[in-house]
């Protein structure tokens, strides 16, 4: 099992990584997903189970793009640098290549944690991002709310894991088609 671990260097900030299946308190983004189930459950869809892995991705992810933002590169949120030990993309909507670089980041920074593709949401704010206003900025993009509530193309998903990370300006979450092991 591969884990990133603290000391991970990106853009000159030190991001010190804590690895989320061993904690004993709730993990940074556990609100951020409670705010989504509460919100499919309201809505007759079923909780997605809290993962462990895809929550690190998030977090790996989050950071990444507060040290390296992606829309100077004009690139989207859903893009990845090339300061870190994963594959660098600019993510550009309707680019299969982009996309799958994307969806390849929780089988490439978890490995056998959780050896699976991923598909992300992002939300910014330049100030005061909650929960709430995560979930809210997501209802309002089509593209986002069709993946948070299985719409559209992703109406036959069924989603069995669900990792996230939130920060002052940014939340990142991370589903999955496969249940996380380290959720049991």
């Amino acid at each position: 099992m591969r884990k990133l671990t603290g000391g991970l260097t990106t853009g000159g900030f030190g991001v010190a990584l804590m690895i989320l299946s061993g904690c004993a308190s709730t993990p940074p983004g556990h609100p951020l997903a409670e705010e989504i189930n509460d919100y499919r459950e309201a809505r007759g869809l079923p909780a997605i189970p809290w993962s462990p892995a895809l929550a690190e991705v998030a977090e790996v992810h989050l950071a990444d793009i507060e040290a390296h933002d992606p829309t100077v590169r004009e690139c989207s949120l859903h893009s990845w640098s090339d300061d870190g030990p994963w594959t660098a993309c600019c993510y550009r909507a309707g680019d299969p290549a982009s996309a799958q670089c994307m969806r390849d980041k929780p089988r490439e920074l978890t490995g056998d944690e959780y050896p699976h593709s991923g598909f992300e949401i992002v939300a910014w704010r330049s100030e005061a991002m909650t929960e709430a206003t995560a979930l809210e900025i997501w209802r309002r993009s089509p593209a986002h709310y069709a993946v948070l509530a299985n719409e559209g193309v992703w109406a036959s998903r069924e989603w069995q894991a669900l990792g996230a990370a939130l920060s002052d300006e940014h939340a990142v979450v991370w589903f999955g088609l496969e249940p996380d092991p380290a959720a049991n």
